[in-house]
Order: C-alpha cells, then structure tokens, then sequence
C-alpha cells in the first residue's frame, strides 16, 4: 500500500490546533502564551493539573509562533510541570478554553460552516478565474460583508450548502485564518482536480446523501455495516459535474466494491464525482495525499515492535499500548479514551504531526474473534472489579502483573519500560505513586484501560496492525471509497 502519512489530533494539543481561531485572541496559540505568562493551571492528558513554565528564550519564541500564526516549531518548546517533569505539548489537554466542543453542539455547527466555506470559496475562485490566491485572501479579508455576498451569490450554481451565504460570510470575517484555509484549500483542489465551470461543490446536498445514502445500503451487505458512513469515504465537501450523468451511472451500483470502482474510474478518468476531506490548513499550499483510487497498490504493513508504555515514577502513562509498523511510520495508540473504569479501549493511528483516525473496540474485537486462532476474548473490569475497601483490588494487580509477564515472552515487544516490573511489589509501588496525584477513582479508569490494551496486545500480529491502520484511516480495501485529503 502505497502510504502518506497525514494525522489529525482531536484531544489533546498539537500544532495544528494552536493555529486555529478562537474568540479573544488572533489563534489558539494566544491561550497557550496567555495561560504561561499568567501561570494558569493546564489539564493534562491523564486528567491531572498543573502549572506548565518555559524558559525565557523559548517564551519569546512561542509569541513569535503566535504572531505569525506559525508553530511548526512548537514541539522544540520544552515545558516543564511544577515537579521539574518534562511535559510534550500533546500531553496537554485541548480543553474549553482550547475551543474543545465536548459536550456541546457548537462544535458541529462551526464545522458546517468552515466545510462550506471552502466549497463557496472555490466556487468563486474557479468560476472568476482568480490567478493570485494572495488577491482573493485580501479581497475577502478587506471587502464589507455585503459586497462578499453579493459576490458569492454570483457564483451560486456552483456551489450547493445548507446554510445561509450570510453565515459563511460571517464566519470568514471573523478571523483571517478561516479566510487562508479556505483559499488555499481552493487552490490546491484546482492544481490536483482541474475543476471547471461546470462542475459544482457540495456539501451536504441532495446529491451528496444520495451518494451517502447509496453507500450504506451496499455497505450494509458487508462485514462493516455497522461502521461510520465516514469509514466508507470521510469526504467532508463532493465536487460532481453539473449534468450529474455519472452520478446516475453511481445510483446502478449493486455491490460496495462495484460502487468504490465506479468512483475509482471517475477519478482517474474524468473526475466528475470526486469526494474531498478537509483539514484546517495554514497560510501556504497544503499537503494533499489521495487514497484508495489505486487499490492493486496495496501492500502489507509489518509490525516491528510493540511498545507497552506502562507508567513511569509519579506520571501515568495514558498511552497504554503503542504498535508500530513499517519501521516506526506507522503508529497506532491503544488506550481508553473515556474518563471511567470499565469504559471500551479504541485504536487511535498517531505520529510525530497529529492523528488520522480511530478504530473502535467492537471492530477490533470482531477481527480477532475472526481471525486470531484461540483466542479468549478481551475481559473489560469497571470501577467494582479494580476497587476493594477503597484502595485497588490485589487481585486485579496479581491479573494485570501476570499479563505484563505473558507479554514480555511475545516477540517484537519492546520491554524498556516494563523490565522495571519484576516482582508484583514492583507493580503495587508504581500503583502507589499514581494515587499520589490520582483519585482513586481515576486511577482505576487508567488501569482498566491498561489491562484491556495489555490483552489486546497479546493477539496483535501483523495481520492486526494493517486492518487497524486502514480501518482507522479510511483505507480498508474494498470497503474504502476513493476521496483526495487537503490538509494535514
């Protein structure tokens, strides 16, 4: 399989979160400098608080990443908690104050308003055949809001949204960074698809759901019928050519792998029905990868090392279980992601930039079940089978100490931080250090996302790793329809 490799990080911090906009400030990356010159506390990944310090001279270079709008260097800041701990910028928590949406419902509307800004706006730079990006960037930034939908409107019977043309304008006049990401996005779909007049950008139109629509009804007669309509094509904008010939062609489809070669064909020929993914991207062309035109490109990706990351003196570690593939390109995290005991682990594809993609526990326990021989299932303990009288069961530690040993005999693991572990004490002394700064309560969520990642780990073969990367990146073949990827 010929890869690129693009990540998206969703819950905790990364340099492309710092650049976006937020209310208050020029980008996300003015709450981080404001919250180290104020020493207001960070939540960490592992839930626990701290205050976080810089040197001086990486202080200075933090507020030139914020007033350029540019953090590429941002993981060479080195920041340090109140114990003198080194902290890496994705163990800080993107919480509120961050622009994180859990819990509410703004999160869903501004996505839809960013998605269909980037269709209007290459709308109209197709359709006034705009030859300078840097010119349309000024033009939106420094026109009123009503010449902008005067302009926009012009161009109407290119683009096909579900939200009002005013709202877009609004939301690109109010900060300049959602105006670069459109416009470069723009730039890149026409250097990598050649649009003309005559094709349209939708997002969720009456053509896209019947594409969506067509798309489930075939999925459902495969072994992922339950899975994301996302899974099958994250395409967040389609770019379909006016007369919709091709897409009727779409609607005759009978199976999903008919339907994935179908818009295979269409990419590769004519591109009149080309589903697009947008990533937020900063002021300058984007990465842009295409994946699953060519399926007889696939290879196999091989497991090199698997990498338990059990906890360290004082800190718990939240990435449990690390597997890496094809020397090291490929990560995948295996860990809980919910703040209780007894929730499910997922897989999570990450890397150096960010992350790309999640697979969830029932997928990846249907693929064992399936395909590992003898295997046993994985035991998911909630908060009463890992707490006894208000302190951590000794049962539970004797069961998550043998696991350790078991997986220390398998091949391909990296022991470096579990060799440390070599009697069952060795395990109560480090539980001890994580109730120095946990609740008990949280403690017990941590090891019970620790004991399930230990136990999928026993199973993981090469087989596994594949199956997981491309599930979680939209990849899986034959299941995985065709879409071009804008951003990082």
């Amino acid at each position: 399989m010929k890869f690129k490799y693009f990540y998206v990080k969703e819950s905790s911090l990364s340099k492309n979160e710092l650049v976006k906009p937020i209310q208050g400030y020029s980008n996300r990356g003015g709450v981080l400098l404001a919250k180290l010159i104020n020493g207001t506390p960070f939540t960490l990944s592992d839930g626990t608080s701290t205050k976080l310090t810089v040197q001086e001279p990486d202080l200075d270079q933090i507020k030139d990443m914020v007033n350029k709008n540019n953090f590429n260097d941002i993981n060479n800041i080195k920041f340090e908690d109140e114990s003198g701990n080194l902290i890496t910028l994705g163990k800080i928590e993107k919480t509120s104050e961050f622009g994180s949406n859990k819990g509410s419902g703004g999160g869903s509307k501004q996505t839809k308003l960013v998605e269909s800004s980037t269709a209007v706006v290459t709308a109209y730079y197709i359709v006034k055949k705009i030859k300078n990006i840097n010119k349309l960037i000024d033009f939106i930034k420094n026109e009123s809001e009503e010449t902008l939908i005067g302009e926009f409107k012009s161009v109407k019977s290119n683009y096909s949204i579900t939200s009002p043309i005013e709202d877009i304008v609004s939301l690109l006049k109010s900060d300049s960074a959602w105006v670069s990401s459109a416009c470069w996005s723009a730039l890149a779909i026409k250097t990598e698809l050649k649009p003309t007049n005559n094709h349209v950008f939708h997002y969720e139109s009456k053509e896209v759901l019947m594409i969506k629509n067509k798309a489930k009804i075939l999925k459902a007669e495969t072994g992922y019928s339950k899975s994301n309509i996302n899974k099958w094509n994250p395409a967040d904008i389609w770019m379909i050519k006016k007369d919709n010939k091709k897409l009727m062609g779409l609607m005759k489809c009978d199976t999903i792998l008919e339907l994935n070669s179908f818009l295979s064909e269409s990419y590769i020929k004519d591109k009149d029905i080309v589903g697009i993914s947008l990533k937020m991207v900063g002021n300058d062309y984007p990465a842009v990868g295409v994946y699953n035109v060519d399926v007889d490109t696939n290879a196999d990706i091989n497991l090199n090392k698997i990498k338990p990351n059990f906890m360290t003196k004082k800190v718990a570690i939240t990435k449990d279980i690390l597997l890496f593939g094809n020397d090291d390109k490929i990560k995948i995290q295996i860990r809980d992601f919910t703040a209780t005991a007894g929730g499910k682990v997922q897989g999570e594809v990450s890397g150096n930039l960010a992350k790309a993609g999640k697979v969830g526990y029932i997928f990846m326990l249907n693929w064992m079940k399936e395909h590992i021989p003898n295997f046993k299932g994985i035991t998911v303990y909630k908060a009463d089978d890992i707490i006894s009288k208000g302190d951590i069961s000794l049962k539970f530690i004797n069961t998550i100490y043998q696991l350790i040993n078991k997986l220390k005999k398998k091949s391909g693991v990296d022991t470096t931080n579990i060799n440390k572990i070599k009697r069952v004490e060795d395990l109560i002394s480090l539980i001890d250090d994580m109730k120095e700064t946990m609740t008990i309560e949280a403690v017990a969520q941590s090891l019970s996302s620790k004991i399930q990642a230990l136990q999928f780990a026993l199973y993981t073969n090469d087989d596994f790793l594949e199956f997981a990367y491309s599930y979680a990146t939209s990849t899986v073949k034959g299941m995985s329809g065709p879409f071009i990827k804008i951003g990082n």
